[in-house]
């Protein structure tokens, strides 16, 4: 599996691309329904993509030195950019 390493917030996180069918398959169901299901989709980026270190969306929150909320959404830009490039 492709890898990439990223810097957000001085802190270097590796990530992992498992696939188009997984990128695929997990936007779908995050997008039934009509809308984007942000909560779903970021969750898997945090079990399946940012595989070093491991964080989920709880610890932006709760630990200062990750860079909260901003710092959370520049990941994710990250992994959808790494993704799909």
């Amino acid at each position: 599996m492709k890898q990439k390493k990223v810097t957000v917030n001085d802190i270097e996180y590796t990530l992992q691309n498992p696939g188009y069918r997984w990128y695929i398959k997990n936007t779908g169901i995050a997008s039934k329904g009509g809308g984007m299901d942000q909560e779903y989709l970021m969750d898997k980026y945090f079990e399946t993509v940012v595989v070093e270190p491991k964080v989920s969306m709880e610890d932006f929150e709760e630990k200062d030195e990750l860079g909260g909320f901003k710092a959370m959404l520049e990941l994710i830009s990250e992994c959808e950019k790494f993704l799909t490039t």
